[in-house]
């Protein structure tokens, strides 16, 4: 199952700007006889780039950039 294998894969990162994922499985649903991928990760606290944006309408230019600084997946 793909999910499971890309799962297991970002749970081997370790990266400050990277949600840590501490467990990958996968429950069976007897009753639907299908199995559910899961994984649960660190919580973080605070509001979604999605929420930002929807509240804000837009990002400036500015904070685009800083925001894309803190995705460097190199370290």
């Amino acid at each position: 199952m793909r999910f499971i294998k890309e799962a297991a894969f970002y749970k081997t990162i370790n990266h400050p700007n990277i949600v840590k994922i501490f467990t990958v499985d996968v429950i069976e649903d007897v009753n639907l006889e299908i199995e559910i991928p899961y994984l649960i990760t660190h919580f973080i606290n605070g509001k979604s780039l999605k929420k930002t944006i929807e509240d804000k309408g837009h990002l400036t230019f500015a904070t685009a950039l800083k925001i894309s600084r803190n995705i460097d997946l190199k370290s």
